[in-house]
């Protein structure tokens, strides 16, 4: 069997046209030769990865606080701030270091405040 380049073979002396799936099994081997020729290929550069911005796509939205993200850290920076807070109004309790022994100051006889003294 001969090929020609019209898609005619020759069988015993006599011309046939191919049929259709012949014709596509040769063009598929003409391709995988060429391929195989052309082995170096340029190598194309990575792409890089996609930014915390254009994964969420929010659009026109507020500008908030990295802190908003993650509730847990929030809640707990708000406990912090919280405290903090309730520290200035209310005095932090104190814990006994040895027996109370009168206010550390004394009582001054020469100051008097509020209440007369009767002699």
């Amino acid at each position: 069997m001969v090929l020609l380049p019209n898609h005619l073979y020759v069988n015993n002396g006599t011309t046939a046209k191919s049929s259709l799936r012949e014709r596509m099994m040769q063009r598929r081997e003409q391709k995988l030769i060429t391929e195989t020729e052309i082995e170096p290929q340029e190598e194309k550069p990575l792409k890089r990865g996609i930014t915390y911005e254009i994964e969420k796509n929010k659009g026109l939205t507020v500008k908030r606080k990295k802190e908003y993200r993650n509730p847990r850290v929030r809640h707990r920076n708000k406990y912090a701030r919280a405290l903090v807070k309730r520290k200035s109004r209310v005095p932090t309790a104190r814990t006994e270091e040895e027996k109370y022994t009168g206010e550390p100051t004394g009582i001054r006889a020469g100051i008097k405040r509020g209440i007369r003294l009767k002699s």
